[in-house]
């Protein structure tokens, strides 16, 4: 049996307000059949509501973590890795949250990743910093709450100043405090195959980057003048890195464990690429953000189209994760 067959892909979507926007994360079949709602939202607590989930996967726990969005509903959402009877996963707790005093940097998270120790590592847009949190088996400090500065942000002038668990700044907070690095429009983050963390920036007007961070938050690589990139993929068996870019509505490629990124992938009903997930089999899930649509293509120095997955989706598809079903 085809490997794809038998995975489920999980989206989330823009979400918001409106009658059109999909507050939960959404299960289809790759063949396209929908299965339905992922989160059990009869398990949220009073305090906890869905708006505008980003980005989502399973922690080193096995629990399924989301991105929760909206303003002060900017939360990391943790819900049981396992699936209920009805194929829903069942809320657990609030894993990190924004806290006007304890943790103020985490204002509109837009996606997250674990890092090869466990810890939790998140991007929020509306500070435009990567912020890290003690993992959900950590023993150096009380699980979800912010981590220590890295060195260089814990010797800089603006130390006491800088939002807890502060591992990337934002380019205003650099200029002000003579700090090497600061981040425009913060985008993805991705752990790549030699465990160290890439920072996705879009930036503007056509100068955005990708980052490679060491462990004390240094650049160690740098690759720029890309358009609006946003999401971020790797491939588990190759050093080989994938990368959406929404203004030429396009993929590009970086090989052999480099961020020399090059168009890899470039198509009309690609409209504002976003996230991005591989089967074992070679194939890349690609959801086109304003197009409403998820398509396939396999993944070879030449891309190849496969086909569409699912299209005339109601809200626009922000991130997708492919499951076993």
């Amino acid at each position: 049996m085809n490997e794809s067959s038998q995975l489920a892909l999980y989206l989330s979507f823009h979400g918001g307000t409106g009658a059109g926007n999909w507050n939960n994360i959404h299960a289809y079949g790759t063949d396209g059949s929908k299965i339905g709602k992922v989160l059990d939202k009869s398990s949220l607590p009073k305090k906890v509501d869905l708006r505008e989930l980003r980005g989502f996967d399973l922690g080193p726990d096995g629990n399924l973590y989301v991105v929760n969005a909206f303003q002060s509903y900017s939360q990391v959402l943790r819900f049981s890795g396992a699936r209920d009877d009805r194929g829903r996963h069942a809320f657990i707790d609030v894993f990190a949250e924004i806290d006007t005093d304890s943790n103020p940097g985490l204002v509109h998270p837009f996606h997250m990743a674990f890092s090869p120790t466990g810890d939790l590592y998140v991007s929020a847009q509306d500070t435009n910093l990567v912020l890290r949190y003690w993992g959900p088996n950590a023993t150096g400090g009380k699980p979800g709450e912010p981590m220590p500065l890295p060195p260089r942000l814990a010797a800089s002038s603006g130390a006491s100043k800088l939002a807890p668990g502060s591992f990337v700044v934002s380019a205003e907070l650099a200029r002000k405090h003579n700090l090497p690095v600061g981040l425009q429009t913060v985008r993805d983050v991705h752990f790549d195959n030699s465990g160290r963390l890439l920072v996705v920036d879009e930036g503007t007007g056509g100068n955005g980057r990708v980052l490679r961070m060491d462990d004390d938050g240094n650049v160690i690589e740098h690759a720029g003048c890309l358009p609006s990139p946003t999401h971020l993929v790797g491939t588990a068996t190759e050093p080989t890195l994938y990368l959406s870019c929404k203004d030429d509505d396009a993929i590009w490629r970086a090989t052999g464990g480099s961020l020399d990124f090059r168009p890899w992938l470039q198509a009309d009903d690609l409209d504002a690429p976003s996230g991005m997930a591989f089967d074992s089999e070679g194939s890349l899930f690609v959801a086109s953000r304003l197009g409403n649509a998820v398509y396939r293509y396999r993944a070879d120095d030449v891309p190849a189209f496969e086909g569409v997955v699912v299209e005339s989706l109601k809200d626009h598809p922000e991130f997708l994760v492919l499951v076993p079903g």
